[in-house]
């Protein structure tokens, strides 16, 4: 502030020359100096900034002359160096772990000239308060001076050679010991699921293993880096490792990939480095989905309720596609299968909940890895074909043995009942077993065994294979009822209820009671277990159609009529 303390009595003996009964006085004006009044005592602060005149009074003590010696004695106040009073220490991490490093101390020189002349001042660094007071011992290698203790003080002295002026400071050397990393475990993930094959890349969260490699320090922070160089320098640090995708770097594999993770203690700004290696697992190779065939069943037990028992496994060796050391679990739901929970106790004996269909989710896991992949296939239960009672089949044979030739396939049309005749095969068996198992097939024309015998029947639907046998009926050979056994031939003549005008017989014609013939054409038989009916021609007596009415009227004379 241009303000300081003097000690004017420094200046007496110069002043003087030794000349013996001399006083000296010192006055801030020159009226006090000449009459010697408001002498300057003791220290004196100058009254003016900086620089200032003092007037000097020399008096002869015997004789009481005196004298003024104007302008001899200027006071000059200069700045005097100033250190900070609170240095920051110099911080650095430690290497080797041993609290010692070297250290630049030139790096506060700034911080304590804080503006000052640098040109006016002489700045040394000293390991004692003492050498700093003096200027004795200065610390020569300042650029590269190494610890002796942890922490160390420092004492700093700014000298003003000019005036002799000096001021003193300390700041303290620290080294902090660096965080010890944990070298990590491989980070190991699956490939994506659905590819197959696996592309090896994938998304990985590199955070998973910052607890591991800190040892699970709160206070540590951890970075990943792609390159060494990178995480020497700490630049270029990964900016999202909790998405991090694999990739070739310097045109190393992608997979693995060594990563560089920094561990930063946040109190003390010291790191340590480990490297973590990151790989992409291979998912199972099973066989495509598409190329595993539905597992179909026929509804045969309680048919009709589209459920049946499916051994899921059926499968199996072509689902694991030759691969080994892996597993198939079976699951009803694709959420269940990725998640690898509710998986089917026992596939083998495996009960279907949807019907006609129903999709299963296998999981193929790696055992070594846990890594998986997922295929699919249906389950389907088809119905069976529906069926009908059918009737017998009775044929009739005068004289019978009851062995007679039967043509099954007439009974196809009842059978089927309206099913499509293109979309079913129907077979006849003389066994249940043969039905079932679908072998031995009866071909028409076919001769019975027994009388009555029965006749087993299996539908088979070409499209699903299924078929049921459930259904039968008897065929059956029965003793022929005979019109006219005696064989003596039968005339019913009437007279002509009109008169012959034309002289032609042929065209003649009458009413006749056809039913007066049926003891006739019975021969004794009895009337109460047969029925006779009259037809035009012999085709419909076969078929039994277009019988004709009790009263008939001829339509050609004579006429044949069929019993």
């Amino acid at each position: 502030d241009g303000y300081a303390e003097f000690d004017l009595e420094q200046r007496t003996l110069e002043i003087t020359n030794n000349e013996p009964n001399v006083v000296i006085s010192y006055h801030e004006t020159q009226t006090d100096a000449e009459t010697g009044v408001n002498p300057i005592v003791g220290l004196y602060t100058n009254i003016v900034a900086n620089t200032q005149m003092i007037y000097v009074r020399s008096e002869n003590t015997i004789t009481g002359c005196y004298s003024l010696t104007q302008n001899t004695l200027e006071l000059n106040v200069i700045a005097a160096p100033e250190v900070p009073t609170t240095i920051d220490p110099i911080v650095l991490c430690d290497t080797d772990n041993n609290g010692i490093t070297q250290f630049d101390l030139t790096v506060k020189e700034s911080e304590i000239y804080n503006g000052q002349n640098t040109s006016a001042l002489e700045l040394s660094y000293h390991v004692s308060a003492a050498d700093a007071a003096t200027g004795a011992n200065p610390i020569v290698n300042t650029t590269s001076y190494t610890n002796t203790s942890n922490p160390q003080t420092i004492y700093v002295r700014l000298y003003n050679p000019t005036v002799g002026c000096e001021d003193v400071g300390t700041f303290d050397l620290e080294v902090n010991l660096p965080p010890v990393a944990i070298q990590p475990t491989q980070l190991s993930l699956c490939d994506d699921l659905g590819e197959m094959p696996g592309d090896e890349f994938t998304v990985f969260d590199l955070t998973q293993k910052d607890d591991e490699i800190t040892g699970n320090n709160g206070s540590w922070l951890v970075s990943y880096y792609e390159t060494s160089a990178d995480a020497q320098a700490q630049t270029n640090a990964i900016a999202d490792p909790t998405q991090y995708t694999n990739t070739s770097v310097n045109g190393l594999d992608a997979n693995p990939q060594t990563l560089y993770a920094v561990v930063t203690d946040s109190n003390t700004g010291c790191t340590d480095m480990v490297t973590l290696t990151i790989r992409v697992l291979p998912n199972p190779t099973p066989t495509l989905s598409e190329n595993i065939p539905d597992l179909e069943l026929c509804d045969d037990f309680n048919t009709g309720d589209g459920v049946e028992v499916f051994d899921l496994t059926a499968n199996e060796i072509l689902i694991l596609n030759g691969e080994a050391g892996v597993t198939a679990s079976y699951y009803e739901t694709q959420l269940d299968a990725n998640n690898g929970t509710n998986a089917i106790p026992d596939p083998t004996q495996y009960t279907n909940i949807e019907t006609p269909s129903q999709e299963i989710y296998v999981r193929v896991t790696r055992n070594s890895t846990g890594c998986y992949s997922l295929v699919d296939f249906t389950i389907r239960v088809h119905p069976l074909p529906e069926v009908v009672a059918v009737t017998d089949m009775i044929q009739c044979e005068l004289f019978t043995d009851g062995i007679d030739s039967f043509d099954l396939t007439t009974k196809d049309d009842e059978v089927l009942n309206g099913q499509d005749p293109n979309q079913f095969v129907v077979s006849y068996h003389s066994s249940l077993a043969d039905a079932e198992a679908g072998t031995n097939g009866l071909v028409s024309s076919y001769t019975n065994t027994s009388n009555p015998q029965q006749i087993f029947v299996s539908i088979t639907n070409v499209d699903t294979g299924c078929s049921i046998s459930t259904q039968s009926f008897y065929i059956e050979v029965h003793e022929a009822a005979q019109a006219n056994p005696d064989t003596v031939p039968i005339v019913y003549e009437i007279c002509d209820d009109e008169m012959e005008l034309d002289g032609d017989p042929t065209n003649d014609s009458a009413q006749f009671d056809l039913t007066t013939m049926d003891t006739e054409v019975l021969d004794a038989q009895n009337p109460a277990n047969y029925n006779v009916t009259y037809y035009e021609t012999q085709e419909d007596a076969d078929l039994k159609v277009n019988p004709l009415p009790t009263l008939y009227e001829n339509t050609v004379n004579p006429q044949i009529i069929y019993a």
